[in-house]
């Protein structure tokens, strides 16, 4: 789930597409989407996006910096 999820991402999907297709609650997508983007050690879907496209990049984010 957390795959196909991650795809709708990518694609620039809404939330609340993202819901309608999967068939589950804006609140209940909003959780997955934290979820994932935690797990990935980000915190936007553009860093996650950035980070999917290019794994060896370094991410920024707000004060700090990861690799």
């Amino acid at each position: 789930r957390e795959v196909e999820l991650g795809e709708l991402i990518l694609s620039g999907a809404p939330a609340r597409d993202i819901g309608a297709k999967l068939k589950s609650s804006l609140p209940t997508v909003k959780t997955h989407i934290r979820n994932i983007l935690r797990k990935a050690g980000v915190r936007t879907r553009l860093e996650f996006v950035s980070l999917c496209r290019n794994p060896n990049a370094r991410v920024v984010t707000e004060n700090r910096e990861e690799p």
